[in-house]
């Protein structure tokens, strides 16, 4: 079966409607009552939600160690100009 973690932005009815149909499991907070098996619910939703934030954080984090984007201190977009500028320049 296949299971899909997302951002509770993403829990629109369009994309409850899709995912129904196309029998996903999802980590989206359910509308309306409580089911009986709730709580075994609740758990899987946060096995997926865990997964996937740790997933997606940490590729996030591996990349920006990857390519030192830690030691930029651009804040502006004068100041970013400036640095990519640097950036492509010295490499």
């Amino acid at each position: 079966m296949k299971t899909l973690g997302a951002d509770a932005i993403y829990a629109n009815n369009n994309n409850r409607n899709f995912v129904s149909k196309e029998k996903i499991n999802t980590d989206f907070r359910p509308k309306g009552r409580k089911s009986k098996d709730y709580k075994q619910q609740q758990k899987a939703r946060a096995i997926i939600s865990k997964e996937r934030a740790t997933r997606l954080e940490g590729s996030f984090g591996k990349d920006k160690e990857h390519y030192h984007l830690k030691k930029i201190k651009a804040k502006t977009p004068k100041t970013e100009k400036i640095m990519d500028f640097l950036w492509y320049t010295c490499f």
